[in-house]
Protein backbone atom coordinates (compact mmCIF):
# COMPACT_ATOMS: atom_id res chain seq x y z
CA UNK A 1 0.00 0.00 0.00
CA UNK A 2 0.99 3.44 -1.10
CA UNK A 3 0.96 4.92 2.15
CA UNK A 4 1.71 9.10 0.77
CA UNK A 5 -1.47 8.31 -1.76
CA UNK A 6 -3.78 6.69 0.89
CA UNK A 7 -3.14 9.95 2.99
CA UNK A 8 -3.49 12.22 -0.06
CA UNK A 9 -6.79 10.53 -0.98
CA UNK A 10 -8.22 11.47 3.05
CA UNK A 11 -6.85 15.16 2.56
CA UNK A 12 -9.15 15.35 -0.72
CA UNK A 13 -12.05 13.56 0.68
CA UNK A 14 -11.85 16.33 3.84
CA UNK A 15 -11.81 19.09 1.38
CA UNK A 16 -8.30 20.12 2.02
CA UNK A 17 -7.21 21.25 -1.29
CA UNK A 18 -7.96 24.51 -3.34
CA UNK A 19 -6.97 25.90 -6.63
CA UNK A 20 -5.51 29.57 -6.63
CA UNK A 21 -3.21 31.76 -8.50
CA UNK A 22 -1.90 29.36 -11.18
CA UNK A 23 -1.16 26.20 -8.47
CA UNK A 24 -2.51 24.45 -5.60
CA UNK A 25 -2.88 24.95 -1.96
CA UNK A 26 -2.90 21.81 0.32
CA UNK A 27 -3.86 22.47 3.80
CA UNK A 28 -1.25 20.60 6.49
CA UNK A 29 -2.98 16.98 7.68
CA UNK A 30 -1.19 17.23 11.14
CA UNK A 31 -4.26 19.78 12.27
CA UNK A 32 -1.56 23.03 12.12
CA UNK A 33 -2.63 25.97 10.51
CA UNK A 34 -0.38 25.50 7.23
CA UNK A 35 -0.63 25.53 3.84
CA UNK A 36 1.84 24.06 1.07
CA UNK A 37 1.73 25.29 -2.32
CA UNK A 38 1.82 22.99 -4.81
CA UNK A 39 2.86 22.96 -8.94
CA UNK A 40 1.63 19.92 -10.94
CA UNK A 41 2.84 22.31 -14.37
CA UNK A 42 6.07 22.46 -15.69
CA UNK A 43 8.85 18.98 -16.33
CA UNK A 44 8.54 18.22 -12.65
CA UNK A 45 5.78 18.56 -9.73
CA UNK A 46 6.80 20.78 -6.58
CA UNK A 47 5.84 21.42 -3.28
CA UNK A 48 7.10 24.10 -0.36
CA UNK A 49 6.94 20.90 2.20
CA UNK A 50 10.03 19.72 3.94
CA UNK A 51 9.64 15.69 2.84
CA UNK A 52 9.61 17.04 -0.89
CA UNK A 53 12.84 19.16 -0.37
CA UNK A 54 14.57 15.82 1.42
CA UNK A 55 13.21 13.16 -0.51
CA UNK A 56 13.11 15.16 -3.93
CA UNK A 57 9.77 12.85 -4.32
CA UNK A 58 5.89 12.86 -4.81
CA UNK A 59 4.48 14.18 -1.50
CA UNK A 60 1.67 13.56 -0.07
CA UNK A 61 0.55 16.71 -1.15
CA UNK A 62 1.33 16.55 -4.40
CA UNK A 63 -0.66 13.52 -4.85
CA UNK A 64 -3.61 15.17 -3.47
CA UNK A 65 -3.62 17.75 -5.59
CA UNK A 66 -3.10 15.79 -8.57
CA UNK A 67 -5.90 13.92 -7.17
CA UNK A 68 -8.10 17.09 -6.97
CA UNK A 69 -7.44 17.77 -10.27
CA UNK A 70 -8.07 15.10 -12.23
CA UNK A 71 -11.71 15.07 -10.48
CA UNK A 72 -12.13 18.86 -11.26
CA UNK A 73 -11.51 17.51 -15.00
CA UNK A 74 -14.02 14.76 -14.71
CA UNK A 75 -16.61 17.05 -12.82
CA UNK A 76 -17.00 14.37 -10.26
CA UNK A 77 -14.95 12.19 -7.82
CA UNK A 78 -13.71 8.83 -9.66
CA UNK A 79 -14.81 5.37 -8.34
CA UNK A 80 -10.52 4.32 -7.97
CA UNK A 81 -9.44 7.66 -5.64
CA UNK A 82 -12.52 6.72 -2.89
CA UNK A 83 -10.05 7.17 0.73
CA UNK A 84 -9.66 3.98 1.78
CA UNK A 85 -8.99 3.25 5.59
CA UNK A 86 -6.64 5.39 7.03
CA UNK A 87 -2.81 3.95 7.33
CA UNK A 88 -1.85 3.39 10.77
CA UNK A 89 0.43 5.24 12.66
CA UNK A 90 3.97 3.35 13.59
CA UNK A 91 4.22 2.94 17.14
CA UNK A 92 7.19 1.57 19.18
CA UNK A 93 6.94 -1.14 22.40
CA UNK A 94 7.71 0.38 25.55
CA UNK A 95 8.81 -1.58 28.18
CA UNK A 96 6.38 -1.14 31.20
CA UNK A 97 7.62 -2.85 33.90
CA UNK A 98 10.85 -0.63 34.12
CA UNK A 99 9.46 2.22 32.95
CA UNK A 100 6.86 2.10 35.72
CA UNK A 101 9.31 1.48 38.08
CA UNK A 102 11.24 4.48 37.11
CA UNK A 103 8.53 6.72 37.45
CA UNK A 104 7.61 5.55 40.94
CA UNK A 105 10.84 5.38 42.25
CA UNK A 106 12.08 8.62 40.50
CA UNK A 107 11.72 11.42 43.15
CA UNK A 108 13.42 9.84 45.93
CA UNK A 109 16.51 8.86 43.50
CA UNK A 110 16.63 12.96 41.90
CA UNK A 111 17.06 14.13 45.63
CA UNK A 112 19.96 11.63 45.95
CA UNK A 113 21.66 12.11 42.71
CA UNK A 114 21.01 15.48 42.95
CA UNK A 115 23.15 15.80 46.31
CA UNK A 116 26.12 13.51 44.69
CA UNK A 117 26.27 15.90 41.74
CA UNK A 118 26.20 19.17 44.16
CA UNK A 119 29.40 17.84 46.03
CA UNK A 120 31.48 18.61 42.07
CA UNK A 121 30.58 22.17 43.13
CA UNK A 122 33.68 23.79 44.44
CA UNK A 123 33.26 25.77 47.64
CA UNK A 124 35.09 29.00 47.87
CA UNK A 125 37.44 29.87 50.81
CA UNK A 126 35.13 31.61 54.19
CA UNK A 127 35.57 35.59 53.80
CA UNK A 128 36.70 35.66 57.30
CA UNK A 129 34.03 38.31 57.72
CA UNK A 130 31.62 38.66 60.76
CA UNK A 131 28.43 38.03 61.08
CA UNK A 132 26.00 35.16 59.83
CA UNK A 133 27.51 32.54 57.62
CA UNK A 134 26.87 32.84 53.82
CA UNK A 135 24.84 29.99 52.44
CA UNK A 136 26.96 27.17 50.67
CA UNK A 137 27.39 27.42 47.48
CA UNK A 138 26.45 23.42 47.19
CA UNK A 139 23.28 23.89 49.18
CA UNK A 140 22.05 27.09 47.07
CA UNK A 141 22.21 25.11 43.99
CA UNK A 142 21.01 22.17 45.48
CA UNK A 143 17.62 23.96 46.63
CA UNK A 144 17.27 25.77 43.76
CA UNK A 145 16.95 23.00 41.46
CA UNK A 146 14.87 21.15 43.62
CA UNK A 147 12.64 24.62 44.01
CA UNK A 148 12.51 24.11 40.01
CA UNK A 149 12.19 20.16 40.36
CA UNK A 150 9.04 20.62 41.80
CA UNK A 151 7.39 23.07 39.96
CA UNK A 152 6.01 25.43 43.06
CA UNK A 153 6.41 28.70 44.26
CA UNK A 154 10.14 29.73 46.85
CA UNK A 155 7.49 29.81 49.51
CA UNK A 156 5.66 26.61 48.94
CA UNK A 157 8.60 24.65 48.22
CA UNK A 158 10.29 25.63 51.71
CA UNK A 159 9.04 22.27 53.04
CA UNK A 160 10.38 19.97 50.48
CA UNK A 161 13.79 21.66 51.24
CA UNK A 162 13.25 21.01 54.70
CA UNK A 163 12.77 17.09 54.50
CA UNK A 164 16.09 17.28 52.24
CA UNK A 165 17.57 19.12 55.04
CA UNK A 166 16.34 16.02 57.75
CA UNK A 167 17.04 13.40 54.98
CA UNK A 168 21.53 14.68 55.17
CA UNK A 169 21.20 15.69 51.44
CA UNK A 170 20.93 19.69 52.86
CA UNK A 171 23.50 21.47 55.94
CA UNK A 172 20.77 23.61 56.61
CA UNK A 173 17.34 24.83 55.00
CA UNK A 174 17.30 27.87 53.17
CA UNK A 175 15.01 30.79 53.20
CA UNK A 176 12.71 30.72 50.36
CA UNK A 177 14.55 34.71 49.26
CA UNK A 178 17.92 32.74 49.75
CA UNK A 179 16.91 30.19 46.67
CA UNK A 180 15.58 33.25 44.70
CA UNK A 181 18.89 34.89 44.85
CA UNK A 182 20.69 32.17 43.63
CA UNK A 183 18.35 31.75 40.78
CA UNK A 184 18.72 35.22 39.99
CA UNK A 185 22.76 35.81 40.34
CA UNK A 186 24.68 35.75 37.19
CA UNK A 187 27.31 33.21 39.17
CA UNK A 188 25.14 30.39 39.37
CA UNK A 189 24.97 30.40 35.39
CA UNK A 190 28.33 29.00 34.51
CA UNK A 191 27.86 25.96 37.71
CA UNK A 192 24.72 25.05 36.46
CA UNK A 193 25.84 25.04 32.40
CA UNK A 194 28.61 22.35 33.82
CA UNK A 195 26.17 20.15 35.77
CA UNK A 196 24.27 19.87 32.89
CA UNK A 197 27.45 18.42 31.40
CA UNK A 198 28.60 16.15 33.97
CA UNK A 199 25.13 14.82 34.70
CA UNK A 200 24.99 13.56 31.35
CA UNK A 201 28.31 11.85 31.96
CA UNK A 202 27.06 8.79 33.23
CA UNK A 203 25.75 7.48 30.00
CA UNK A 204 29.03 7.89 27.57
CA UNK A 205 29.08 4.73 27.31
CA UNK A 206 25.64 4.59 25.62
CA UNK A 207 25.36 7.84 23.16
CA UNK A 208 27.71 7.84 20.16
CA UNK A 209 25.19 9.74 17.84
CA UNK A 210 23.61 13.25 18.96
CA UNK A 211 21.25 15.17 17.46
CA UNK A 212 20.85 19.55 17.70
CA UNK A 213 18.28 21.86 18.06
CA UNK A 214 16.73 24.36 19.54
CA UNK A 215 13.41 25.21 21.38
CA UNK A 216 11.83 28.40 23.85
CA UNK A 217 10.86 28.33 27.43
CA UNK A 218 7.95 31.19 27.87
CA UNK A 219 7.93 33.55 30.70
CA UNK A 220 5.10 35.51 32.49
CA UNK A 221 6.91 38.75 31.58
CA UNK A 222 5.20 40.70 28.59
CA UNK A 223 7.49 42.84 26.54
CA UNK A 224 5.02 46.36 25.43
CA UNK A 225 5.28 49.29 22.67
CA UNK A 226 3.16 51.05 20.75
CA UNK A 227 2.44 50.18 17.55
CA UNK A 228 2.09 53.43 15.61
CA UNK A 229 0.54 51.72 12.45
CA UNK A 230 -2.67 50.80 14.36
CA UNK A 231 -2.67 53.50 16.98
CA UNK A 232 -2.46 51.34 19.77
CA UNK A 233 -0.52 49.48 22.43
CA UNK A 234 0.79 45.97 21.23
CA UNK A 235 2.84 43.24 23.98
CA UNK A 236 4.00 40.05 24.02
CA UNK A 237 5.39 37.39 25.86
CA UNK A 238 9.33 37.21 26.21
CA UNK A 239 10.77 33.86 26.25
CA UNK A 240 14.64 32.62 25.97
CA UNK A 241 16.13 30.57 23.53
CA UNK A 242 17.70 26.50 24.64
CA UNK A 243 19.80 25.47 22.25
CA UNK A 244 21.16 22.00 22.99
CA UNK A 245 22.61 18.60 21.89
CA UNK A 246 20.96 15.56 23.10
CA UNK A 247 22.28 11.79 22.52
CA UNK A 248 19.20 9.91 20.24
CA UNK A 249 19.08 6.43 22.40
CA UNK A 250 18.55 7.64 26.34
CA UNK A 251 17.51 11.71 25.09
CA UNK A 252 19.80 12.91 27.93
CA UNK A 253 20.85 16.84 26.98
CA UNK A 254 24.93 16.24 26.58
CA UNK A 255 25.30 20.52 26.24
CA UNK A 256 22.91 23.37 26.62
CA UNK A 257 23.04 27.23 25.87
CA UNK A 258 20.67 29.64 26.79
CA UNK A 259 20.36 32.59 25.29
CA UNK A 260 17.74 35.87 23.92
CA UNK A 261 14.74 34.83 22.23
CA UNK A 262 15.64 35.67 18.52
CA UNK A 263 19.58 34.38 18.77
CA UNK A 264 20.44 31.73 15.70
CA UNK A 265 20.54 27.97 15.79
CA UNK A 266 23.29 27.37 13.27
CA UNK A 267 26.82 29.25 14.72
CA UNK A 268 25.64 27.45 18.43
CA UNK A 269 26.73 23.91 17.05
CA UNK A 270 30.45 24.12 17.26
CA UNK A 271 30.14 25.45 20.55
CA UNK A 272 27.40 22.64 21.41
CA UNK A 273 29.69 19.97 20.51
CA UNK A 274 33.01 20.82 21.58
CA UNK A 275 31.25 20.42 25.00
CA UNK A 276 29.58 17.05 24.08
CA UNK A 277 32.98 15.87 23.08
CA UNK A 278 34.66 16.61 26.77
CA UNK A 279 32.97 13.28 27.77
CA UNK A 280 31.48 11.48 24.86
CA UNK A 281 32.68 9.84 21.48
CA UNK A 282 31.25 12.04 18.90
CA UNK A 283 30.40 9.13 15.66
CA UNK A 284 27.22 11.42 14.18
CA UNK A 285 25.35 14.71 15.11
CA UNK A 286 21.78 14.77 12.86
CA UNK A 287 20.46 18.33 12.35
CA UNK A 288 18.01 20.46 10.50
CA UNK A 289 18.24 22.62 7.49
CA UNK A 290 19.31 25.43 9.71
CA UNK A 291 22.80 23.71 10.75
CA UNK A 292 24.05 23.47 7.32
CA UNK A 293 27.26 25.12 7.08
CA UNK A 294 30.76 24.72 6.20
CA UNK A 295 31.81 25.96 9.65
CA UNK A 296 29.33 23.22 11.61
CA UNK A 297 30.97 20.48 8.87
CA UNK A 298 34.24 21.28 9.35
CA UNK A 299 33.83 21.76 13.33
CA UNK A 300 32.19 18.23 13.51
CA UNK A 301 34.90 16.86 11.53
CA UNK A 302 37.39 18.54 13.80
CA UNK A 303 35.77 16.08 16.56
CA UNK A 304 36.08 12.39 14.73
CA UNK A 305 32.23 13.01 13.95
CA UNK A 306 29.94 13.53 10.21
CA UNK A 307 27.06 15.65 10.24
CA UNK A 308 24.22 15.03 8.83
CA UNK A 309 22.19 17.97 8.09
CA UNK A 310 19.29 18.89 5.62
CA UNK A 311 19.93 21.13 2.69
CA UNK A 312 17.71 23.91 1.64
CA UNK A 313 16.27 23.61 -1.60
CA UNK A 314 18.38 26.12 -3.57
CA UNK A 315 21.73 24.69 -2.11
CA UNK A 316 23.93 23.87 -4.86
CA UNK A 317 27.13 22.54 -2.98
CA UNK A 318 29.05 25.75 -5.05
CA UNK A 319 31.40 26.36 -1.86
CA UNK A 320 33.14 23.08 -1.98
CA UNK A 321 35.02 20.95 1.01
CA UNK A 322 32.86 18.80 3.80
CA UNK A 323 29.62 20.59 2.56
CA UNK A 324 29.72 19.84 -1.43
CA UNK A 325 30.91 16.21 -0.53
CA UNK A 326 27.68 16.04 2.16
CA UNK A 327 25.91 17.74 -0.33
CA UNK A 328 26.52 15.35 -3.29
CA UNK A 329 26.06 11.88 -1.09
CA UNK A 330 22.21 13.45 -0.13
CA UNK A 331 21.86 14.20 -3.66
CA UNK A 332 23.01 10.47 -5.17
CA UNK A 333 22.11 8.65 -1.98
CA UNK A 334 19.35 9.95 -0.67
CA UNK A 335 17.40 7.81 1.10
CA UNK A 336 20.89 6.49 2.45
CA UNK A 337 21.45 10.09 3.71
CA UNK A 338 18.41 10.28 5.38
CA UNK A 339 18.95 7.11 7.53
CA UNK A 340 21.19 9.50 9.20
CA UNK A 341 19.70 12.66 8.96
CA UNK A 342 16.27 11.00 10.49
CA UNK A 343 17.51 10.72 13.91
CA UNK A 344 17.47 14.29 14.38
CA UNK A 345 13.45 13.43 15.31
CA UNK A 346 14.95 12.29 19.07
CA UNK A 347 15.97 16.02 19.61
CA UNK A 348 12.17 17.04 19.35
CA UNK A 349 11.09 14.27 21.70
CA UNK A 350 13.32 15.38 24.30
CA UNK A 351 12.62 18.66 24.36
CA UNK A 352 8.82 17.11 24.42
CA UNK A 353 9.86 15.04 27.12
CA UNK A 354 11.34 17.93 28.99
CA UNK A 355 8.51 20.26 28.72
CA UNK A 356 5.86 17.60 29.63
CA UNK A 357 7.70 16.23 33.14
CA UNK A 358 8.84 20.03 34.14
CA UNK A 359 7.04 22.83 32.53
CA UNK A 360 7.65 24.76 29.32
CA UNK A 361 7.56 28.48 31.25
CA UNK A 362 9.82 29.70 33.69
CA UNK A 363 8.55 31.79 36.81
CA UNK A 364 11.45 34.16 36.40
CA UNK A 365 11.28 38.15 35.97
CA UNK A 366 14.78 39.00 35.34
CA UNK A 367 16.62 37.69 32.00
CA UNK A 368 19.10 35.62 34.75
CA UNK A 369 16.80 34.42 36.48
CA UNK A 370 15.10 33.12 33.63
CA UNK A 371 18.25 31.42 32.23
CA UNK A 372 18.95 29.91 35.06
CA UNK A 373 15.93 28.45 35.67
CA UNK A 374 15.93 26.68 31.98
CA UNK A 375 19.56 25.02 33.21
CA UNK A 376 17.91 23.96 36.72
CA UNK A 377 15.45 22.40 34.72
CA UNK A 378 17.68 20.62 32.44
CA UNK A 379 19.83 19.29 35.19
CA UNK A 380 16.83 17.31 36.86
CA UNK A 381 15.71 16.25 33.78
CA UNK A 382 19.41 14.69 32.91
CA UNK A 383 19.39 13.33 36.42
CA UNK A 384 15.49 11.24 35.76
CA UNK A 385 17.15 10.06 32.10
CA UNK A 386 20.34 8.43 34.76
CA UNK A 387 17.48 6.52 36.53
CA UNK A 388 15.34 5.63 33.34
CA UNK A 389 18.73 3.99 32.31
CA UNK A 390 18.87 2.53 35.60
CA UNK A 391 15.95 0.42 35.18
CA UNK A 392 16.35 -0.01 31.58
CA UNK A 393 19.85 -1.12 31.23
CA UNK A 394 19.67 -3.80 34.15
CA UNK A 395 22.24 -1.18 36.29
CA UNK A 396 21.57 -1.68 40.18
CA UNK A 397 20.54 1.69 41.36
CA UNK A 398 23.38 1.75 44.54
CA UNK A 399 24.90 4.54 46.15
CA UNK A 400 28.62 3.64 47.41
CA UNK A 401 31.30 5.21 49.21
CA UNK A 402 33.94 7.19 47.79
CA UNK A 403 36.25 4.22 47.36
CA UNK A 404 33.72 1.88 45.25
CA UNK A 405 33.14 -0.78 47.81
CA UNK A 406 30.98 -1.77 50.79
CA UNK A 407 31.42 -4.68 53.23
CA UNK A 408 34.99 -5.52 51.50
CA UNK A 409 32.88 -6.61 48.43
CA UNK A 410 33.15 -6.36 44.99
CA UNK A 411 31.90 -2.81 43.42
CA UNK A 412 28.59 -3.04 42.00
CA UNK A 413 28.36 -1.74 38.85
CA UNK A 414 26.86 1.76 39.45
CA UNK A 415 26.12 5.12 37.93
CA UNK A 416 28.25 7.66 39.43
CA UNK A 417 29.55 11.54 39.12
CA UNK A 418 32.57 12.40 38.17
CA UNK A 419 34.72 13.79 40.90
CA UNK A 420 36.73 17.19 40.33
Amino acid sequence: MDVRLEKAKHIVAEGKVREAHGGYYVASASGVHREYRVTLDGLYPSCSCEDFDLHGGRCKHIEAAAIFRAQQAAGHAAECDQPGPMPKKKTYSQDWPNYNAAQINEGYYVKRLLHDLCQTIPEPPPSGKRGRPRLSVRDGIYSACMKVYGGMSARRSSSDLEECRDAGFLTAAPHFNSVLNVLDDPATEPILTELVRLSALPLAAVEVDFAVDSTGFSSNCHARWFNKKYGHESTKATWVSCHAMCGVKTNVITAVKIMEQHSADSPQLPDLARTTSQGFTIVEVSADRAYASQENFNAVDELGGILFAAFRSNTTGGVGGLFEKAFLFFRWHREEYLQFYHKRSNVESTFSALKRKLGDSVRGKSDVSMRNEVLAKVVCYNLTCCIAEWYTLGIAPVFLPEDGCTNNREPAQIIRFPRR
